[in-house]
């Protein structure tokens, strides 16, 4: 997937153009909040690992080459950023708390319809999701929430191409036979109370 405008901003960017670094800041700081603040659950860390990034990258931008493809790229450097600030944290802290590791949580209002009222089977979605092992609810959040494809997802978690595809399968095959499973117990309490 091409983004030629996003590829001329860096291209101005990398020649000095402020304006450039301005537009690129104020278009992707919104979609790496979001997403930082999935991982980590702290708008503030998320915030603070945007601006690193974007001082690392203003400061180097001599020492930057030409890139592919802006969107993943930028994902991953921020995903980066994020570990190493989990990395610091618990060094700071000197704890090894495996429940403070980067993990996505969904939010019932992001899996809800819009204009829709809120039912039991979206609240057993927003459910079954948050039960996914973190990888698994990552890779769907970048897939389906942030419109990355598998190639995008694999550079952003720093995984293989057959390694999105296989926790896209495991997901899908846990959320349907949570699914089943949920159906299953809904119609035999219909029969029987």
């Amino acid at each position: 997937m091409k983004y030629p405008i996003e590829d001329q901003l860096w291209q101005q960017f990398l020649a000095g153009n402020g304006q450039a670094f301005s537009a690129l800041f104020l278009k992707y700081r919104p979609l790496l909040l979001h997403y930082g603040i999935k991982l980590c659950q702290s708008e503030v860390r998320a915030e603070e690992c945007i601006q690193d990034l974007f001082c690392y990258l203003f400061e180097n931008k001599n020492k930057l080459s030409q890139i592919r493809q802006l969107k993943p790229y930028l994902f991953v450097a921020y995903r980066r950023r994020m570990l190493q600030s989990q990395k610091t944290n618990r060094l700071l802290l000197s704890t090894d708390n495996p429940a403070s590791d980067l993990a996505i949580q969904f939010s019932q209002e992001e899996i809800m319809i819009e204009h829709e009222m809120q039912s039991s089977e979206q609240r057993r979605l927003w459910q079954m999701l948050n039960e996914l092992p973190a990888r698994q609810r990552e890779v769907v959040y970048l897939k389906y929430y942030q419109g990355l494809d598998t190639d995008e997802i694999a550079a952003s978690m720093d995984i293989t191409h057959q390694g999105v595809l296989n926790a896209l399968y495991k997901a899908f095959k846990k959320l349907r036979k949570a699914l089943k499973n949920n159906f299953k117990s809904s119609f035999y309490s219909l029969l029987f109370f």
